[in-house]
């Protein structure tokens, strides 16, 4: 199972991206639904479903890479 940690839109923001992204894209390529419009923050990787303790490793491993990244 591939995990990440993302935020949503509200559905009205959700619709003006999707009007501006129908405008701006060609027809002829495949959009992305409205339903999985987000913002990832982190991307944890592939996780066993079996092994919960491993979420906790990987969230402390992100916020790392992510506090080693600003300086």
């Amino acid at each position: 199972m591939r995990l990440f940690i993302g935020l949503t839109f509200a559905p009205t923001t959700l619709e003006q991206i999707s009007n501006y992204r129908d405008k701006a894209i060609l027809s002829q390529s495949k959009n992305v639904a409205v339903s999985n419009f987000h913002i990832t923050l982190c991307f944890l990787g592939a996780v066993d479903k079996h092994r919960p303790h491993h979420l906790t490793y990987t969230s402390s491993t992100c916020h790392s890479a992510t506090k080693s990244e600003r300086t």
